[in-house]
């Protein structure tokens, strides 16, 4: 066999294998799927557990059925107030109650009665469904747009005709046959039914740390797949007196800087801002979820902030803390102070520094403390020998698991802010070192 009669022969096989695939396709039956939903159905019958409003108690079943009495519902019973009636000469109506519970959703809702004499018919007060004996003809009534999420009435009049030249019961009898059906589907569980008098369950989230916490939900915690968690970030710092004002807050205890407690502290994403004060040591906190955040504090009057004004951290990171930091990356941290935390936890301490304001005497406006030449300015106003940026207290951290990089002698994002002014000799140091270990 050459080569174009075996090609031939391939192609001639896989022409019948498709031919024959679509027709077993052709015959197979088609069949629609469909999704069905839950349903519950919610029965009243006529019973001795039927309330009889005159009585102020149960109703009696009726040991005694009128041969004319041909009407039947599945799982109803005859009843009167008495068995047999009490006292044929005389005209009495009495009132049958059903209190019940229902929620869900409506589908239909079919009332069935049979009566000797009449009856009225109505469920919670709506619609009112009258006829004359029915005995041996049970009459239907739609009551679907009747039926309340809740509790519900059902309240039967019905009136035995007297007849005064007779007294026997059995030519005179007295009774009601109902039947009740509420079908629907569930939008809390699988039944519908629910005791009258219950509050009608909510469904949602009942824990309040959840992110979809519904605070009118009444389902309990056990159906906890109904709550939804939000992974939350603590960010965290202090405000503080930078008394010598090397833009560090100093806690040695040669020279531990004060708290400043009861400052206000703001933290936003550009949609939600959040708001908290410092505690008596100056700390503040939030717990915020993933994105980028901006931390700020309001200055009180006759204090002056010398940190940076804002701190800014993103939380996840942007970037792993095992990626280096290069030169160019360390020029932008410091002109852009971000933060790219590490790990879902606690990021901080992004603090803020603030010095006191003095009023002169001459009513020529306010000077720092602390600023030698009273020119307002952060300039030659260190300690004589001191060169900022050559303190051991100025060695480059990085705090709370960050990785931001930052000159030697100006301060990290997390523990002050920076410097306003750098020569660029500065940031060799940074290149060198690489990241400095956490201090405790």
């Amino acid at each position: 066999m050459n080569l174009f009669t075996r090609s031939t022969s391939f192609a001639a096989q896989i022409f019948t294998g498709f031919a024959t695939l679509a027709l077993m396709l052709s015959v197979l039956p088609l069949r629609a799927s469909a999704v069905s939903l839950p349903t519950c159905t919610v029965e009243i019958v006529s019973s001795d557990q039927t309330f009889v409003t005159q009585n102020e108690s149960g109703a009696s079943l009726l040991s005694f059925v009128h041969p004319a009495w041909t009407a039947t519902l599945s799982g109803a019973s005859w009843i009167w107030g008495d068995d047999p009636v009490a006292d044929p000469t005389i005209t009495e109506t009495l009132t049958f109650s059903e209190r019940f519970g229902f929620v869900g959703t409506v589908t239909s809702a079919t009332l069935q009665v049979a009566s000797d004499n009449g009856h009225d018919a109505a469920l919670n007060g709506g619609t009112s469904h009258s006829f004359g004996s029915s005995f041996n003809n049970v009459q239907s009534y739609d009551v679907m747009a009747d039926v309340a999420q809740g509790d519900n009435e059902l309240l039967i009049d019905v009136t035995n005709e007297a007849t005064p030249s007779d007294p026997n019961p059995a030519n005179n009898p007295a009774g009601v046959l109902y039947k009740l059906v509420i079908e629907g589907t569930p939008t809390t569980d699988s039944d519908c039914s629910i005791n009258y008098g219950d509050v009608i369950p909510v469904l949602g989230c009942t824990d309040s740390q959840a992110a979809n916490y519904n605070p009118e939900a009444t389902r309990g915690n056990e159906q906890a797949e109904n709550c939804t968690y939000i992974d939350t970030y603590r960010i965290e710092g202090y405000v503080y007196h930078d008394e010598n004002e090397n833009l560090l807050r100093d806690v040695s205890e040669e020279n531990q800087e004060a708290p400043l407690s009861g400052w206000k502290v703001f933290i936003t994403d550009g949609e939600t801002t959040l708001e908290t004060t410092t505690d008596g040591n100056g700390f503040y906190f939030f717990e915020v979820p993933a994105g980028t955040w901006t931390i700020t504090e309001q200055v009180e009057e006759d204090w002056e902030r010398i940190t940076q004004e804002s701190h800014t951290v993103t939380v996840p990171p942007l970037i792993p803390v095992e990626e280096s930091v290069t030169l160019l990356d360390s020029v932008k941290n410091f002109l852009v102070p971000t933060a790219y935390a590490a790990v879902v936890g606690t990021y901080g301490p992004y603090n803020f520094g603030n010095v006191e304001v003095t009023t002169s005497g001459g009513g020529g406006g306010g000077t720092r403390v602390g600023d030698r030449n009273n020119n307002d300015n952060n300039d030659n106003d260190t300690p004589d020998g001191d060169v900022l940026g050559a303190s051991d207290s100025a060695e480059p951290l990085v705090l709370g698991e960050q990785v931001t990089a930052v000159p030697a002698g100006a301060a990290n994002t997390g523990a002050g802010g920076t410097s306003t002014s750098f020569e660029f000799f500065q940031l060799v140091p940074v290149a060198l070192v690489g990241r400095a270990r956490k201090h405790g």
